[in-house]
């Protein structure tokens, strides 16, 4: 079918300057491309294969079928170099494919990106074969090879989406929308506004590639697979020379000591007041709600805090190694624990953590009492716990092992600093977006590397498997995280303690909110505090001012403001303000209005924080604070329907391979359909318990 029964009324020379079919393509042009001569410093597996001097991008558009529940492609388009090619049935791409592999010899390789590769994977995966799979999870291959074709997911390289990737690489063609609900078909005529939309994606990807290549001196060789992978070559070239000392290999944990580490290991305390919970806290009847975070959280962490190298395992007491100022990892088993003040809001110890864990009390996953627990702690959790709770017996400490408390490397925490000043000074810096962009991920990505399981295994992928992917089991996760672990340049013990560190400054800002006369903690969240009354930081913005002064975690932007790490700044002051639990609250705040009659003056605007639900189409949705209501005996919950996204349902082996429209009939291939999903505002039945013990506004 050639490209102008394929638009109607469309000049696509306005979007590019060659749109090919399959059959008009010059493959001579192809064939004379070059191959990309090889550069010193590449990987050994990089220098295996010869990659064919183009960028290249591919996108399907497909429709969903909602009466057979199945969903079809009809247009693809391929860009290379700036030529595209489209076709409306995916068996001219397979022999595209299969024409442009007939130039390549078996080193040679065409790296093709593809934006969200999981979902072309699954409606090409039955069609074309793929040889090879690279998978970081089951259902979200991010390398494929068909052939001499390398796939690679552009959206993991990136971490945006396709709109944001374009827009932060400010190329020419950028991704327009598209009505998705519309029908369209392999033999349906597209306006010019449809086929601009299917070229911008391919043509403005391959721009965007190449501009991220150029920025960050890559080349087909070089450019990483993921995002953090851009950290992780310069983490690996700062300690180049520290990681092959005696002392960090000494400080390598093993296989045993790692596993008690894991166990210690949890995230951000995200947390809401469960005596406020469902009630919506007025600044007229409370005063205006504050929220409060810390700068960089994390990275400051980082720069300012002490860590443990080599865990020993020792005898001494816990108590007393806490008092000598040693780090300490260990299993604790708790007793009769029960929190000291039973109005405290934000109890600490996480029932997924817990082992044995015998008649608990709940608070939505927190400990408010228990009969009896297990758990690995760090010296940190236990100063916040035996601080908070009391027991009936003594804690009984087991496992325990010791360090000494010392700064990480001076090279690694120079790159954390170096990458805090150039996002600090790049940032609102006109035509600095694009480098302000690389600092602001490269910053927030290091403590991901220090928390990246060693003893992990592979995902897998075959046809002969019912779910297509499963994890391998052809080695122990013990040999594993040996193998592994030989090429370490950071320890894991760093990124257990890091979160720890987090946790410890959130809870002293938690306790000094709930020991202020007059001030209420409502809700926290990893690096920020909400709550109402007056409390003072300026005693601890001092502390903590002076540490980043003395250990360089000071930056200062374009207008001449310093920052620094670990302060603690007001994001916003709230007029009303309601919670149902972690990840779920509704607020609003006085904003001015910047446009229109009403410019300058000031209006009550909604803000919503709800896991499953978009954030700006889910307060317009929500239309008024009062309607964040969860569902109870006597009312149902809010529903979200235009907010709550879209859920796959994965084709794998399609019971309907044909689908007719009158005289018509296209093919069904593996594919994915995209239903709408729903989101009901509810409790867990163990939360909605708890609530009603404590009189809650449960109607």
């Amino acid at each position: 079918m050639g490209c102008q029964k394929i638009v109607e009324n469309c000049d696509c020379s306005q979007i590019t300057n060659t749109v090919d079919n399959i059959h008009t393509f010059d493959y001579d042009w192809y064939d004379a491309l070059p191959i990309l001569p090889h550069s010193y410093g590449e990987s050994r597996a990089a220098k295996r294969v010869d990659y064919v001097d183009a960028i290249c991008a591919l996108d399907i558009e497909t429709t969903n079928l909602d009466d057979v529940r199945q969903s079809l492609c009809y247009i693809w388009q391929f860009c290379i170099n700036g030529h595209c090619v489209i076709g409306r049935d995916l068996k001219d791409l397979k022999t595209f494919f299969d024409r442009l592999s007939l130039y390549c010899d078996h080193r040679t390789r065409l790296m093709c990106f593809i934006h969200n590769e999981g979902f072309e994977f699954h409606h090409l995966r039955e069609l074309l074969g793929f040889e090879q799979v690279f998978s970081i999870a089951p259902r979200e291959p991010i390398k494929a090879i068909y052939k001499n074709i390398e796939f690679r997911c552009s959206y993991v390289l990136t971490n945006n989406k396709l709109s944001t990737f374009l827009d932060n690489m400010k190329v020419e063609n950028q991704k327009t929308t598209l009505d998705y609900k519309k029908l369209r078909f392999p033999w349906s005529k597209l306006n010019k506004n449809e086929t601009v939309y299917c070229l911008n994606d391919v043509i403005g990807l391959v721009q965007a590639i190449d501009i991220l290549m150029k920025s960050n001196g890559d080349t087909l060789y070089t450019i990483p697979l993921t995002s953090t992978g851009y950290t992780r070559r310069d983490v690996k070239q700062a300690m180049i020379k520290r990681r092959k000392q005696a002392d960090f290999k000494r400080s390598i944990p093993d296989y045993n000591t790692f596993l008690q580490l894991q166990q210690a290991f949890r995230g951000g305390n995200t947390h809401a007041n469960r005596w406020f919970v469902g009630h919506v806290v007025e600044a007229r009847d409370y005063g205006l709600i504050h929220s409060y975070d810390r700068v960089s959280s994390y990275p400051d962490s980082l720069v300012n805090k002490l860590y443990p190298w080599e865990l020993k395992p020792t005898e001494t007491d816990v108590n007393t190694l806490i008092s000598q100022g040693k780090a300490v990892l260990c299993d604790v088993v708790l007793s009769g624990v029960r929190l000291k003040d039973p109005f405290n809001g934000c109890p600490y110890i996480p029932v997924s953590k817990c082992k044995g864990l015998l008649n608990a009390e709940e608070d939505n996953g927190r400990v408010i009492r228990a009969n009896k627990l297990t758990m690995s702690v760090t010296d940190l959790d236990i100063k916040i716990i035996l601080n908070t709770y009391e027991f009936d017996t003594d804690p009984f400490y087991f496992n325990v092992k010791e360090s000494e408390y010392k700064p990480l490397p001076d090279e690694l925490k120079s790159l954390i600093i170096h990458y805090f000043r150039q996002k600090t000074s790049l940032k609102n810096v006109s035509g600095q977006e694009l480098n302000y962009q690389k600092f602001k991920n490269r910053f927030n990505a290091i403590y991901g590397l220090m928390v990246q399981s060693p003893a992990k295994q592979l995902v897998e992928f075959s046809e002969e498997c019912d779910e297509l992917f499963y994890e391998s089991k052809a080695e122990s996760l013990e040999s594993i995280y040996y193998k592994n672990v030989k090429n370490a340049y950071l320890l894991y013990q760093w990124g257990v303690w890091c979160c720890a560190w987090a946790r410890y400054e959130l809870e002293s800002l938690i306790q000094h909110v709930q020991h202020t006369e007059g001030a209420t903690f409502l809700y926290c969240d990893t690096d920020s505090v909400k709550y109402i009354g007056n409390v003072d930081f300026s005693e601890y913005n001092r502390i903590h001012k002076e540490m980043s002064l003395k250990n360089g975690g000071f930056a200062k932007d374009p207008k001449g403001k310093m920052h620094y790490l670990g302060i603690v700044e007001q994001e916003h002051e709230m007029t009303k303000f309601v919670t149902h639990g972690a990840k779920k609250y509704a607020y609003t705040c006085m904003e001015k209005i910047e446009q229109g009659k009403r410019k300058g003056c000031y209006e009550e605007v909604l803000h919503l924080t709800c896991a499953g639900v978009n954030k700006e189409k889910g307060a317009k949705e929500l239309g008024s604070i009062y309607n964040f209501m969860p569902e109870t005996r006597y009312r149902k919950g809010f529903v979200f329907r235009k907010s709550a996204g879209i859920e796959p349902k994965y084709n794998d082996h399609p019971e309907i391979r044909e689908y007719k429209v009158g005289r018509n009939r296209a093919h069904i291939y593996s594919n994915i359909y995209f239903k709408d999903s729903t989101y009901t505002l509810n409790y867990a039945p163990k939360y909605i318990t708890m609530l009603r013990n404590l009189c809650c506004n449960l109607k």
